[in-house]
């Protein structure tokens, strides 16, 4: 049974979409269906997938035009089955705990609707002297 759908929308990033993808089958928890939705998108995310073309837990879905992401990410959500919806956008990835981690939480605690992540990494600011 799935137990997580990942909702990955695209939109001209796809120089940074496989690093997504690779993060996403990396997880623990394997199982997992993901909806890779290309909103628009004139760079052809289509090829990051193509390392992960035989994973048949991923799916691919474009159309012309940019709808924006609320609109984009509710197509997505029309095409999931699992019970938990998790978001990943196409720029960033997830430690490999991520999915097991927070669908531990839902199954732990009935009263869990929603879970926000935290960012973590090193952000450097270069800052002018004397400020």
């Amino acid at each position: 049974m799935t137990a997580v759908s990942v909702l990955i929308p695209v939109h001209d990033q796809a120089a940074f979409l496989g690093r997504s993808l690779a993060s996403l089958m990396a997880q623990e928890l394997i199982a997992w269906e993901a909806v890779v939705l290309d909103d628009g998108s004139s760079d052809h995310p289509e090829e990051a997938l193509r390392p992960f073309a035989t994973d048949a837990r991923l799916r691919f879905l474009s159309w012309r035009g940019n709808r924006g992401l609320g609109a984009t990410l509710n197509v997505g959500l029309a095409a999931t089955s699992a019970p938990l919806v998790a978001y990943l956008p196409a720029d960033d990835t997830w430690d490999s705990n991520h999915l097991l981690w927070r669908s531990a939480d839902f199954s732990t605690d009935a009263s869990t609707s929603r879970w926000h992540g935290a960012v973590s990494g090193i952000i450097r600011r270069r800052r002018p002297k004397g400020r």
